[in-house]
């Protein structure tokens, strides 16, 4: 009896490892400088969100060392199906958001959004150092003895 309840233990125990992972999906993208395409990276942040604004997942961008147009983001979660919303910051640009829905199959782990293209904050400002000089005025008269 024991070596029976034992064995169910370990299979009980095997089967939930061994769908530990399989219903997890990666949503990757890459954000991207609407003008310019290139890749945004630095305090870049990703917030995978439902559609009432909850949000699921926070990430930042990975960079790749080879090749800087293929570094991209990457959530994971654990839902096949739905309609999902990205919000992506930046201190220097406008937030961006993009709605998608997933509908993936058993053997599909990764859906691409693609590219998120992000228009710069043309508000805000960022000026260097800025040095201020002043002089005394000096007053010289024509004929003055002085």
């Amino acid at each position: 009896m024991r070596l029976f309840l034992t064995f169910i233990c370990l299979f009980t125990a095997n089967c939930i490892w061994a769908n530990n992972g399989k219903d997890s999906v990666f949503i990757t993208g890459w954000p991207v400088d609407a003008f310019t395409m290139e890749p945004i990276i630095d305090s870049t942040r990703v917030e995978l969100m439902t559609l009432d604004s909850t949000v699921i997942a926070t990430t930042v961008p990975i960079w790749n060392e080879r090749n800087r147009y293929d570094s991209q983001f990457s959530i994971e979660i654990h839902t096949r199906s739905g309609e999902f919303i990205v919000r992506v910051t930046h201190p220097n640009y406008l937030p961006t958001t993009k709605r998608f829905k997933m509908n993936l199959g058993r053997r599909e782990i990764k859906h691409n959004i693609g590219n998120i293209k992000m228009r710069r904050d043309t508000r805000t400002r960022y000026l260097n150092e800025t040095v201020v000089t002043a002089s005394k005025i000096k007053f010289y008269f024509r004929f003055s003895t002085a």
